[in-house]
C-alpha cells in the first residue's frame, strides 16, 4: 500500500510529498490561506461561480515577494505570503 496515497489528495500533492520524503525534507503542505484553507480548494469554486480563471502568481517569485491574484491572466491585486516552519507557503 502506498503510504502517501490519500483519496482526498490530488496527484500533484502526493508527488510532492514523495519528493520531499525522498530528499529528507519536512512534510509538504500546499499553499493555504492564514485560516488553513487550501488555495486549491477555494480557487476552483470561485472560478465556477464567477466564470473566470484564478491563479496565484509571483511577478518576482523570489521569497518573500508577495503574490498577485491573476484573474483571466491579468494581475488584479497582491496577497502577502510567508513560509511556515517546514518551508510551505501560507
Amino acid at each position: 500500500m502506498d503510504e502517501d496515497r490519500d483519496e482526498e489528495k490530488p496527484d500533484w500533492w502526493v508527488k510532492n510529498q514523495r519528493t520531499r520524503r525522498d530528499m529528507d525534507l519536512p512534510e509538504y503542505t500546499p499553499p493555504r490561506f492564514a485560516d488553513g484553507v487550501y488555495t486549491h480548494e477555494v480557487a476552483p469554486v470561485l472560478e465556477a461561480q464567477l466564470g473566470c480563471d484564478i491563479q496565484f502568481a509571483g511577478l518576482d517569485p523570489r521569497y518573500p515577494e508577495d503574490w498577485y491574484v491573476r484573474i483571466d491572466g491579468e494581475a488584479q491585486f497582491r496577497v502577502g505570503r510567508r513560509r511556515d516552519d517546514a518551508g510551505n507557503t501560507v
